[in-house]
């Protein structure tokens, strides 16, 4: 097992000069940030903030929780169905306004997914261990409210299905179905305020051969009456190599990030926003420090700091071979220019094994 760690980036504002002049003293330059290791178990982590201040980790079948912005982690029990005898799980975790927590995942491995809630910040949970039977992997759960809880996960391991529940987390109704055939790399559930549609990020590769794999937006619309499949919208940029992410600005644009090639021949990280539920997209130019050299691994993320973590390497990756990569986390790439970039850790990774746990979006 990999050693998670959660690392917070300080943003250092220049001093504005008034009048033409300049100011007396210069300010003292920000002080490095410091990893802070949250344990020693898992892999993937999803971080979720509760309206209390609470902080929580879930790191496949394992969950961590912070009551001190972060400084510290604890390692909670968790669920029996996510105990340290579940060895492999995909999770997720939400926590909706009146600070109820949930958290997701199959057990055993591509088996039942389960979904637990606990008002005590994870001390006891309440779980519903077969919300949906048989094979099945990488859920996402959303609980934006007190009425309306949302939960995707693939069933037969494949096939995107769609639940919505309305007595916070007791009881599920599969109500939707991904378009895609056979594509079950999704990203997380979100929903702009106010509406009632949910979105879900996903790579489509296409079952024809005329078709262009692409990073579309499955619009999930539980409240509406009609077809059970989900609409379908497309972004314009091309698939990323791991799973695709997504996030809402303060202004209710939804943001994506992925990569494509860039004229070094290699690959650099792109996004593109929409203002109206990915009905239309802008596309932004190329993230600067990836037109040279291979970038990917991307996981975009909005709030309170802008950011965007990817990993990069200075040249073409090489089969075979075990390269060192940068792992690169970027604060406001949206700005003109960038606020900052803060390299937080190099690791070596084989090109020949890379896949999705090596992400670690935080």
């Amino acid at each position: 097992m990999k050693t998670i760690v959660l690392l917070f980036a300080c943003v250092m504002i220049p001093a504005l000069a008034f009048g033409g002049k300049l100011p007396k003293s210069s300010p003292s330059p920000t002080p490095a940030p410091t990893p802070v290791t949250v344990g020693a178990d898992g892999n993937e982590p999803l971080l979720a903030a509760a309206p209390d201040g609470t902080l929580y980790i879930s790191a496949l079948q394992h969950i961590y929780s912070s009551t001190d912005s972060g400084a510290t982690w604890t390692e909670l029990l968790g669920p029996i169905y996510a105990s340290s005898i579940n060895l492999n799980s995909d999770s997720s975790i939400s926590v909706d306004p009146g600070n109820r927590l949930y958290f997701t995942f199959d057990y055993p491995y591509a088996g039942t997914t389960a979904i637990c809630t606990s008002d005590d910040r994870g001390i006891t949970w309440n779980c519903n261990p077969a919300v949906v039977p048989g094979g099945t992997d990488r859920m996402w759960t959303l609980a934006p409210t007190l009425t309306d809880d949302y939960e995707t996960t693939n069933e037969g391991l494949y096939e995107t299905a769609f639940l919505h529940s309305t007595d916070r987390g007791s009881t599920w109704t599969p109500t939707s179905i991904g378009a895609g055939l056979l594509e079950p790399q999704t990203g997380p559930l979100l929903q702009v305020p106010g509406s009632s549609n949910v979105l879900q990020i996903t790579k489509i590769f296409g079952t024809l051969p005329q078709e262009v794999p692409e990073l579309k937006l499955y619009v999930y619309s539980p409240n509406s009456t009609g077809s059970i499949i989900a609409a379908v919208r497309s972004t314009g940029l091309p698939i990323p190599v791991a799973l695709p992410s997504a996030a809402l600005g303060k202004n209710s644009d939804f943001w994506v990030a992925s990569e494509e090639p860039n004229p070094a021949g290699g690959v650099q990280v792109v996004l593109a926003h929409s203002t109206n539920e990915g009905v239309t997209w802008s596309k932004l130019p190329p993230i600067p420090g990836t037109t040279t050299g291979t970038a990917t691994f991307t996981w975009v993320q909005l709030g309170r700091r802008y950011g965007l973590n990817h990993l990069t390497r200075p040249v073409r990756p090489r089969l075979g071979r075990s390269e060192l990569w940068n792992q690169t986390f970027i604060l406001a790439p949206f700005a003109r220019p960038p606020v900052a970039a803060v390299i937080i850790v190099s690791r070596a990774i084989s090109s020949t094994r890379s896949s999705t746990r090596t992400t670690s979006p935080i």
